[in-house]
């Protein structure tokens, strides 16, 4: 009997925890890391549809930033010295420097930064334009910065933006010398 337990413990091999697969724990690192990256795209690369459900509609994001890269140089880059250009068949085209405003959201601060071309009826009315350039400058600020981001984010509404500048200059001025402006950069930020 003495014989047989000596034969069992040495026939007893230390137990060897069998080895686990790295599988599982991959697979759990794997479901996190996408977890993740579709919360990433939800809350960063998707802001339109968070904000409309917060009830704060966004537009595509492509239409508020300018992209680093790939924009083109403005029509102010290309205008000549005097500031005078002609518009191609229309009226001579003048371009003011660019304005930054607030707008008049309550619940979040933005700010509007907006470079303008006017074209005129003619070229005779470029020197009175520019001896009134402050006062049509605080004309267009005045009325910016009245504005709210629901205002102006639509193509409908930087028309009519586009037409309430037209008047306010053409006010300033007691008479219709500005045809129309022209946008050449328009950021939301």
């Amino acid at each position: 009997m003495a014989d047989d337990k000596k034969n069992s413990a040495a026939e007893i091999e230390p137990l060897v925890m069998p080895k686990r697969s790295p599988l599982v724990p991959l697979l759990l690192v794997v479901n996190f890391l996408g977890l993740l990256g579709v919360g990433g795209y939800f809350l960063f690369l998707r802001p339109e549809k968070a904000a409309q459900a917060a009830g704060n509609p966004l537009p595509p994001a492509s239409s508020t930033a300018p992209s680093p890269a790939g924009r083109a140089a403005a029509p102010a880059a290309l205008a000549p010295e005097s500031g005078l250009d002609s518009g191609g068949g229309n009226g001579p085209l003048m371009t003011l420097e660019n304005f930054i405003v607030n707008l008049a959201d309550e619940e979040v601060n933005r700010y509007l930064k907006v470079g303008l071309s006017l074209e005129l009826a003619s070229e005779e009315v470029a020197e009175s334009i520019r001896k009134k350039e402050p006062v049509i400058r605080n004309a267009i600020i005045t009325l910016t910065s009245a504005l709210t981001f629901a205002d102006i984010r639509t193509v409908k509404g930087k028309r009519q933006l586009r037409r309430k500048m037209t008047q306010a200059i053409n006010t300033v001025m007691e008479a219709p010398v500005v045809r129309t402006v022209f946008f050449n950069e328009f950021v939301v930020q």
